[in-house]
């Protein structure tokens, strides 16, 4: 998939809590609202023909997070109790500005591990957001757009 930049059309922005905005495919249907998952609060999907779900994007806010390995925690638990399967496969972690850091978490899932997915802990002043795409296919344009467009905007005090 071309990103937001190459095909702005294929894309829509979408603002959560506490300032988290980000790009996402506009075929995707949502947002769905969630109170039973964990720390992800709304979930986007892109549904084949049938109206099976091949993509899923699932967002949340987590107000004045004290700890980075508690937050890094959480998300393994939620994405372990959400996702069948659930297994990390590598981390990477950068600096995107001086207010705001981001962790990246490759995974795999499903019963014969053939799915594929990302989650983002994107943190700005105290406050996490958890961002996970994953599906039936891995599509490198779709996380990078998603990946390249993710911003945490906070009022500045």
């Amino acid at each position: 998939m071309a990103g937001p930049t190459e095909d702005p059309s294929a894309w829509t922005n979408i603002e959560a809590d506490d300032g988290l905005n980000l790009a996402i495919p506009a075929a995707f249907e949502g947002p769905v609202t969630h109170d039973d998952w964990g720390s992800y609060t709304d979930s986007y999907d892109l549904n084949d023909a049938s109206g099976a779900m091949v993509q899923r994007l699932m967002l949340g806010v987590v107000g004045e997070a004290t700890s980075a390995d508690g937050m890094r925690q959480m998300a393994t638990f939620t994405n372990k109790f959400l996702i069948t399967d659930y297994e990390e496969i590598n981390r990477i972690s950068w600096q995107q500005d001086e207010n705001t850091a981001i962790d990246r978490v490759t995974f795999k899932w499903g019963d014969d591990a053939s799915g594929a997915g990302t989650c983002w802990l994107v943190a700005s002043n105290g406050i996490v957001a958890f961002v996970t795409l994953y599906g039936e296919y891995f599509d490198d344009g779709m996380r990078n757009g998603i990946e390249e467009s993710i911003t945490f905007a906070q009022e500045e005090s």
